[in-house]
């Protein structure tokens, strides 16, 4: 008889030890970003930076912060940014 191990979600962010930083984006000030904080906050991000500009805008003030608060051991993590779970610095 074998035994099965419980399925893992591949994309959950791995505690390491740091904290967990959130990052949400809508492009337009007239869309809401209750869905992705919602969704950051399940997660267990205890920060949540974000921004509301253009798509066109390079400049993103709310990244720029959530990548500068990330220590060593930290995670960050964004509902519309693929990949962006995986550990940033460790």
């Amino acid at each position: 008889m074998t035994t099965s191990e419980p399925e893992t979600d591949l994309l959950a962010p791995t505690p390491t030890g740091g904290h967990l930083i959130g990052y949400a984006r809508t492009s337009r000030r007239t869309q809401n970003l209750d869905r992705q904080i919602a969704a950051l906050t399940e997660v267990g991000c205890k920060r949540i930076y974000r921004d509301q500009l253009s798509g066109k805008d390079a400049a993103r003030p709310g990244l720029t912060d959530a990548l500068d608060h990330l220590l060593e051991g930290d995670t960050s993590s964004s509902p519309n940014c693929p990949g962006s779970a995986a550990p940033s610095r460790t």
